[in-house]
C-alpha cells in the first residue's frame, strides 16, 4: 500500500506531498491535477527491473496512457522531475520507490528502490485503472482478451470466472440478482465471428426474456464492470478508479462505493478515486477525501477534508457530500485548507 508521496517538477506538481490510505477520494476543479496524480502511480508500474530506462512512448505503449508532450512543471529549464512513492508490504516491510527523469525534457525515466526491500518489480505490485464505457463494456471479445480499462473485454472475464473460479462466478451473479432483481443472471453466449468466436452478453430476465446488452440501461453494464473487478480471484494491489459516477444514476453510487469498500477492507486492495459528485461524497467520511487546488503559479496542492477547521463541528450534522458543496463556495476555503497542519 502506498503510505505516501513526494512529487517534484512533474506536469502541474511543483513540490507535492500527499499522504494514502486504504481508501481515497480526490476531489477538486476540473484540471486540479487529480489525473496527473493517477498517472504519477501508473508510471513506476511499467518497470519490470531495476535500472530499467524506458521512453514515455514506451509508457504509452504498455498503459495505454498518454502522459502528453508538458511532463516539466515550469518546462525545461526546470529542475528534474522526480516522483518518489513510500509503501508498506502486507507484511510490514516499508521501503520508498523513487522514478526520476535525467532527460532534459523529461522524455526518459529509470526506477529505483530505497529502503530495506528487495521487492520484486513492478514495484507497486500490480496496478489496475478503470474509468469505465458503456459502449466498450457491451462488445463481445474473445475469451483471451483481458479486461482493459475502458471495460472491453468484460464478456471473457465473465467467462473465464465460469470456467475456472465457479464460486466467485455464483457470488457474482448473486450481488448482480440483488441489484438488479429484474434479471436472473448474466450469461456470455459464443457467436462465431470471422475467424474466431466471440462472446456475447446476455441478460435472461424474471419474464422469461434474454436481452441482448444493447437492450440494458448504462448504469447496468458500468455496475457490472464494477462487479467483475470486485470478483477477481487475483485483484490488483491498487486500483486507480477515474469518476465512476458517470453514467450511473446517483443513487446506484451507494453499491459502486460499497463494492469498492469492500475492495480495501476485505481484500486489501488501496483504492484512489476521482470524482465530481457530491453525491458519491456521501458515502465516505471526510477523512478519506483529499481537495484538489493550484495556486497563483499553477501548482498544485492538497489537504484532507477533514483538515478544513470547521469540518469537525459540520460532520455531526451534514454528509460529506453537503459539507463540501457549502464549504466549495468559500473564498477561503482553499487558504484555509493550505494552512493547515
Amino acid at each position: 500500500m502506498i503510505t505516501s508521496m513526494h512529487i517534484e517538477n512533474f506536469k502541474c506538481f511543483k513540490d507535492f506531498d500527499i499522504e494514502l490510505g486504504p481508501f481515497n477520494v480526490l476531489i477538486g476543479p476540473n484540471d486540479s491535477g487529480k489525473t496527473a496524480l493517477l498517472q504519477a502511480i501508473l508510471l513506476p508500474s511499467v518497470f519490470r527491473g531495476g535500472g530499467d530506462t524506458l521512453s514515455l512512448a514506451h509508457v504509452k505503449d504498455q498503459l495505454s496512457v498518454d502522459l502528453g508532450t508538458e511532463i516539466l512543471h515550469g518546462g525545461i529549464s526546470a529542475a528534474k522531475p522526480m516522483i518518489a512513492i513510500a509503501q508498506v508490504s502486507p507484511d510490514g516491510i516499508q521501503d520508498q520507490i523513487v522514478v526520476r527523469s535525467d532527460h532534459p525534457t523529461g522524455k526518459r525515466w529509470r526506477v529505483g528502490s530505497e529502503g530495506n526491500s528487495s521487492r520484486a518489480y513492478p514495484p507497486l505490485g500490480k496496478v489496475s485503472q478503470c474509468q469505465f464505457d458503456p459502449s466498450r463494456l457491451r462488445e463481445p471479445v474473445e475469451l483471451s482478451h483481458g479486461l482493459d480499462r475502458d471495460g472491453l473485454g468484460v464478456p471473457a472475464f465473465l467467462a473465464r470466472l465460469s470456467l475456472n473460479h465457479p464460486e466467485a462466478r455464483d457470488s457474482l451473479q448473486d450481488a448482480f440478482r440483488r441489484k438488479f432483481p429484474f434479471y436472473t443472471g448474466v450469461k456470455t453466449i459464443p457467436q462465431r465471428e470471422g475467424n474466431a468466436d466471440a462472446l456475447h452478453l446476455r441478460f435472461p430476465t424474471i419474464q422469461k426474456q434474454e436481452l441482448p446488452a444493447a437492450s440494458v440501461s448504462d448504469g447496468l453494464m458500468v455496475s457490472l464492470g464494477f462487479l467483475a473487478i470486485a470478483h477477481d480471484p487475483e485483484p490488483p494491489s491498487i486500483l486507480l478508479v477515474e469518476e465512476p459516477e458517470n453514467h450511473v444514476h446517483h443513487a446506484s453510487l451507494k453499491d459502486i462505493v460499497g463494492t469498492l469498500k469492500h475492495l480495501s477492507a476485505d481484500k486489501g486492495v488501496q483504492v484512489i478515486l476521482t470524482t465530481h459528485s457530491p453525491y458519491l461524497l456521501d458515502c465516505v467520511r471526510p477523512e478519506e477525501v483529499h481537495v484538489f487546488a493550484k495556486d497563483e503559479e499553477g501548482a498544485v496542492h492538497s489537504r484532507k477534508l477533514s483538515d478544513h477547521p470547521e469540518v469537525e463541528g459540520l460532520k455531526k450534522h451534514f454528509m460529506t457530500g453537503e459539507i463540501w458543496t457549502g464549504l466549495e463556495e468559500e473564498e477561503d476555503f482553499l487558504e484555509k485548507l493550505r494552512g493547515s497542519k
